[in-house]
């Protein structure tokens, strides 16, 4: 017998064979007549036929024909073609069939005195006579009995030719027949002399079975459903879910498949439990949802492997290839007879069927023979490749996977490769893992019935497990199938094993689990489930009994310390996997410290059962940490405490027991650290101090503490303990300030800082700002009966900048203030509009007061000057509707004393008046003409302040209206010359510096403050240094731009927009600061070069909005109007 020793030291002579071929148990010599001596390919099948003769086909498409030499020694191949991706020979026809490259089939007679693969005996098959395939018909297997023939498409559709029984008779030509269910995968297909077996598996069925969320065609496209992941989980191909699903649906796959039989004649061949003949396809339901893998066929015989390691046959006994008659699948037992042997050679890692025999190939390379005649020891040699004809079309990861060991004949071929035979260990067990599930799924499946038929919540509770656990079936079956795979060198690279290169998907997976099982367990639901199953029929009678289904449930836990034990031995010779290794023994750690809390948890629920303040905290989720029974934590008052006080660290909450008072922290509002001997507790609410017996349980209290606070707040465990977070909190009925307030934001310390959002027991909502707790800075809140407030906050109340909309309930009429807030009222400048009037100015807590603008929407009258509580009082002057304008004092909204009144019909009048008419001495000029013309109609022109008109004039005692001006006491003069304009008009009117003040104030002090004004200030004073007009044009548009964006960053947080109310007192502070010397010689210069067509298109635009409101600014500061130059 040779060894992998053997081999290895042959390596220096010649090149070995991809392949060994025996015959009769004597391994060949094989001559490759016309061929150079090169490393063949490894071969996907053979056949004998008639006359001796063998046809070999290997993987890269070569056929070859093959004939022993007399001394039975030697095989001589010859190359017939290199096109062939299949072929196989029908024994009842003598026909040869060959599947091309191209899809097509071919074949050719073959017999007595006739050349095997003559390149003109061969005819081309059709299948698509009436062309109804736009692409034509591609076949990619073909499969024969010794009278029919099966053709399987690219697409899995079959076709039928010769003849099976009642099944198909007497097809001349390929005949489309579907011999399997619709939604269904041909995985393999083998025949014997008068049957055909199919193995077929589930097409995306998994999606309702396990509750799997579709992903949808955007995120995973249909070219990348079934691509070759990348060996980086970092750099998956796909999404985390996404690939999740993909593993659970191979898995799914892999388990669920099924076999169907047909054929001539039944006797056992069919495996139906019977010998009746039948004429349709049949299914084997005893190996359906068995994990089969691969199958073979003898003449008279079948044999079937699962993953997990187990073979099954039945059929004939006529050459007692199965030491009885099997009519209905039977399992193998390899150990009873090599007991004796090591643990490798008692599992097969494939099955092969001769004419009349059963051949193994085990663990260790070994083709054992299942054949009641001697043993082939002579057939004993080591293997160097090995793997199942499995070949899912779902996405597989493996490449195209060949059958190790073939025979045909009495010829038997066996492929080489070197095994991984320092991970036989870890495939083993994980078969034995498969088997104990396998055995233990009815019970799983029968509580999936009760659970979703049952109104019992101790059931029901059980679903999320009971789908983890299938789901955990369905991984490792992917899994053993990856992990045999790599056993038998597929790959080579540990990174494309499913548990490595998606190790983040599988931890995902069984971090579920583990979740699942111990919240069931912590609360002792396996125990009130197995209590609601005792009134249901139950067939089985395991179910009853606690600790089997607590066995069950807790068998999946094995599998991962496998994964981790594989990874341990790997880093020792490829360190580069360090990163997994680390990855799963965390996950493994981590799980071992759930189970051990679930364990606590149940035992801490079941000591206080009838303790029903305790047990309403009761929930799946929630765990016992720690209690201060186990470990003393005493706390620290001032004074004499009657009531004893115990602590219970929950997984969400600490709860404080005083008394027949209890109170619970949420964790995720919860701070402690050290004080001295003691540990300092902060809650939103509340503060106090707690201490232990000694240092060592004030450390285990702070870190179990610690760690339990980094849980509830989703971070990895091992993160340190943040002083800020961002989570949510209810405040209590007691609190002073936020009495039953729902609060979620930034907190420190116990104490809301930076941003959050509020939600008030009166439906008044804030998002926004906090500064230690106090609502402070920039937010919004709703408040229901009154409105929205934007802006800033200051101690809880507006202060600042805002914007308020207000609203009221009974009434459609809305009011918007936007500007100065002091301690929650108007103060400082503003604006408010409604549907009434729009005004601009001061406000002094809530009411107008001050100097302001204040239009009338319903009359159109407009005010400008000075308030007092709401009302007009003091210097102003008012503009109705007509284009009247007075001018004087105010009070109680309406004018008195001496004042101005100019009309539209150029009419005016001075002395003691009111809105409504003349109130006292005063004169009335009524003008029909200028001084210069004879006509009694006013000339038209340029008017300056010396212009004279002529007309009427009253003065003394008035009274009356100003339509019906009456004279008291006085006189009516007639053709008088008098000013256009009163002498008085504009001294009652308030000065500019009092106008503004208080929008200085609020705004320009922030704009002052910023770095781009003193840039605008400082490029404005270059002005004197320019001399030709475009340069000083570009002066002054520089200057506004920088102007501008300080103003936009000062009232960032106010999101205030620069308007031209705004842009007239900045310009006038930029020029004040500036202090160019001459300032109005230069405009007027500037306006006196730029008033050509020259400059048009540049005062049309941004440079002369620039320009004419520095001019505006200036001439309103001066108090006149820009001279020209002469």
């Amino acid at each position: 017998m040779a060894s992998a020793a053997d081999d290895s030291a042959l390596g220096g002579q010649e090149e070995p064979e991809s392949f060994t071929i025996y015959h009769e148990g004597r391994a060949l010599q094989l001559h490759w007549r016309g061929l150079p001596p090169l490393q063949r390919a490894p071969a996907s099948r053979i056949c004998s036929i008639a006359g001796g003769s063998l046809l070999l086909l290997t993987t890269d498409h070569a056929l070859y024909s093959a004939k022993l030499q007399a001394n039975g020694g030697h095989l001589d191949l010859q190359l017939l073609r290199t096109d062939v991706l299949d072929m196989d020979f029908c024994s009842g026809s003598q026909d040869l069939f060959v599947v091309l490259t191209n899809g097509s089939v071919e074949h050719q007679a073959t017999g007595a005195g006739r050349d095997v693969g003559h390149p003109h005996a061969w005819q081309t098959l059709g299948f698509d006579p009436l062309e109804l395939h736009a692409e034509g018909v591609r076949i990619r297997r073909v499969c024969c009995s010794a009278q029919g023939v099966v053709f399987v498409g690219a697409d899995g559709e079959t076709y039928v030719m010769g003849s099976c029984g009642e099944v198909f008779k007497a097809e001349q030509q390929p005949r489309h027949m579907r011999l399997y269910e619709e939604g269904k995968e041909l995985l393999d297909l083998a025949a014997g002399n008068e049957h055909f077996v199919m193995l077929v598996a589930p097409y995306n069925l998994a999606d309702d079975v396990l509750q799997l969320s579709v992903t949808s065609a955007k995120e995973e496209p249909e070219d990348e459903r079934a691509s070759v992941k990348s060996l980086s989980s970092n750099h998956s191909e796909r999404s985390i879910a996404a690939n999740t699903r993909h593993l659970l649906h191979q898995g799914y796959a892999l388990l669920h498949t099924q076999l169907f039989t047909f054929g001539a004649s039944n006797n056992g061949l069919l495996g139906s439990g019977d010998h009746i003949r039948r004429a349709n396809v049949m299914r084997l339901q005893k190996l359906d949802s068995m994990g089969v893998c691969s199958i073979a066929a003898g003449l008279e015989h079948t044999v079937a492997r699962t993953l997990d390691g187990r073979l099954y046959h039945w059929g004939l006994n006529n050459h007692s290839q199965l030491g009885e008659d099997v009519s209905s699948p039977m399992e193998i037992t390899i150990t009873d007879s090599t007991a004796a042997l090591p643990i490798e050679q008692n599992s097969a890692l494939e099955a092969t069927c001769g004419d009349y025999h059963t051949l193994l190939l085990n663990a260790s390379g070994q083709i054992q023979s299942l054949q009641p005649a001697p043993p082939m020891r002579h057939l004993q040699q080591s293997s160097t490749y090995a793997q199942t004809l499995l070949q899912l079309q779902l996405g597989a990861v493996w490449p195209n996977q060949l059958r190790l060991l073939m025979c045909s004949g009495g010829y038997t071929l066996q492929n080489q490769r070197q095994f991984q035979r320092q991970y036989h260990y870890y495939l083993s067990h994980l078969q034995s893992q498969l088997q104990l599930l396998l055995k233990h799924r009815q019970a799983v499946q029968t509580l999936e019935i009760w659970q979703r038929q049952s109104t019992q919540e101790p059931l029901r509770a059980l679903g999320p497990l009971l789908i983890s656990w299938e789901r955990i079936l369905c991984l490792l079956v992917a899994t053993l199938h990856s992990l045999e795979g790599f056993y038998r060198a597929d790959f080579v690279q540990p990174a494309d094993l499913l548990f490595i290169c998606h190790y983040k998907e599988y931890i995902d997976l069984f971090d579920g689990y583990t979740k699942a099982y111990c919240d069931v367990f912590s609360i002792n639901g396996f125990g009130e489930a197995v209590v609601a199953i005792t009134g249901l029929s139950s067939p089985l009678a395991e179910l009853n009994e606690e600790s089997y289904v607590t066995r069950l449930f807790q068998q999946p836990f094995s599998i991962y310390q496998l994964f981790v034990q594989f990874m341990e031995l790997l880093v020792r010779t490829q360190p580069e996997y360090g990163e997994h290794r680390v990855a799963w023994s965390e996950f493994a750690r981590h799980s071992c410290i759930s189970q051990e809390l679930a364990v606590n948890t149940k035992d801490f629920w079941s000591s206080n059962d009838r303790n029903p303040r305790i047990v309403q905290f009761k929930r799946r989720q929630r765990r016992v940490i720690l209690t201060s029974a186990l470990v003393p934590l005493k706390l620290v008052t001032s004074g004499i405490s009657r009531s004893t006080n115990s602590f219970i660290l929950f997984s969400d909450f600490l709860c404080q027991v005083s008394g027949n008072s209890l109170y619970s922290y949420p964790l995720t509002t919860l701070w402690v650290w050290t004080e001295g001997d003691s540990l300092r507790l902060t809650t939103p609410e509340k503060t106090f101090l707690v201490t232990t017996r000694s240092h060592e349980m004030r450390k285990v209290w702070l870190d179990q503490l610690q760690t339990s606070i980094v849980a509830s707040l989703g971070r990895p465990l091992g993160s340190p303990v943040p002083s800020y977070r961002s989570t949510g909190y209810e405040f209590s009925r007691e609190h002073p300030k936020f009495s039953r307030v729902k609060a979620c934001g930034t907190w420190r310390k116990g104490v809301l800082h930076g941003n959050a959002y509020l939600e008030y027991p009166d439906g008044s909502v804030y998002c926004g700002e906090l500064q230690h707790g106090i609502i402070e800075g920039f937010g919004k809140m709703v408040i229901p009966t009154t409105g929205l407030y934007v802006g800033n906050f200051k101690g809880g109340r507006f202060h600042g900048h805002g914007i308020y909309e207000l609203h009221c309930k009974d009434s459609p009429e809305s009011e918007v203030y936007e500007g100065n807030f002091c301690e929650g009222l108007f103060h400082g400048h503003g604006m408010m509009r409604n549907n009434r009037y729009i005004y601009v100015g001061e406000y002094q807590a809530n009411a107008r007061s001050g100097y302001g603008v204040i239009e009338d929407l319903v009359t159109g009258d407009k005010y400008m000057g000075m308030f007092a509580d709401n009302k007009r009082s003091g210097i102003g002057s008012c503009i109705t509707n007509r284009g009247d304008y007075f001018e004087g004092n105010f009070s109680g909204d309406d004018l008195i004393g001496s004042g101005v009144a100019v009309f539209e019909n150029d009419y005016y009048y001075e002395g003691e008046l009111t809105l409504y008419g003349p109130n006292g001495r005063g004169e009335y000029y009524m003008p029909s003409g200028d001084a210069g013309g004879g006509s009694g109609a006013i000339g038209t022109g340029e008017f300056d302040d010396t212009c004279e008109l002529i007309g009427n004039k009253m003065f003394g005692q008035l009274s009356g209206t100003w339509d019906t001006v009456r004279i008291q006491a006085g006189e009516l003069v007639l053709n008088r010359r008098f000013p256009k304009y009163p002498s008085s008009l504009g001294r009652q009117v308030v000065d500019h510096n009092r106008k503004w003040r208080s929008f200085a104030i609020s705004v320009l002090h922030n704009v002052m403050l910023d770095p781009k004004f003193e840039e605008s200030v400082q490029m404005l004073k270059g002005l004197q240094e320019k001399f030709s007009p475009q340069d000083m044009l570009t002066v002054i548009q520089r200057s506004t731009q920088l102007l501008t964006e300080a103003y936009e960053h000062a009232m960032a947080a106010n999101a205030a927009q620069l308007n031209a109310d705004n842009m007239i007192p900045l310009t006038m502070l930029t020029m004040l600061r500036a202090a160019v010397p001459h300032l109005g010689a230069e405009l007027a210069l500037l306006d006196d070069l730029t008033g050509g067509p020259n400059f048009q298109a540049e005062m049309n635009g941004m440079a002369g909005y620039c320009y004419t409101t520095l001019k505006a600014a200036y001439e309103h500061v001066t108090s006149k109007a820009l001279q020209k130059i002469p």
